[in-house]
């Protein structure tokens, strides 16, 4: 097994979202996300766009009752049979703290329950 670089431990999502890149909208799943980091999912019959490692995009996600806006730069590409997965640095990390600490918050007492 890989060694876990990460400083943030991921939450899963599965938040439906819509990636922008300037030219085209298209709609995706986030997979997980870390106070730092993303993983959005998109369909390959959704994609219409030629993403780049480098590149930075915007991802609206919408949780409940909650609209999470992030800046993101691609920092890897998954290529799957079905899907492509972005693996992204959140830029507005700042802004997104709270929601991530509440999420984490929810996860920790359901294990206890």
């Amino acid at each position: 097994m890989a060694e876990e670089r990460r400083i943030y431990s991921r939450l899963k999502s599965g938040v439906s979202c819509l990636v922008y890149t300037g030219i085209d909208e298209m709609t995706g799943i986030i997979d997980n996300i870390s106070e730092t980091g993303i993983a959005v999912v998109i369909d390959k019959k959704d994609l219409k766009y030629d993403f780049k490692v480098g590149e930075r995009i915007k991802v609206t996600g919408l949780d409940s009752d909650e609209v999470l806006q992030l800046e993101i730069e691609i920092v890897r590409m998954e290529d799957h049979e079905t899907s492509l997965l972005l693996g992204a640095h959140i830029f507005n990390h700042r802004e997104i703290e709270p929601y991530i600490n509440r999420k984490r918050m929810e996860v920790y007492f359901k294990k206890l329950l």
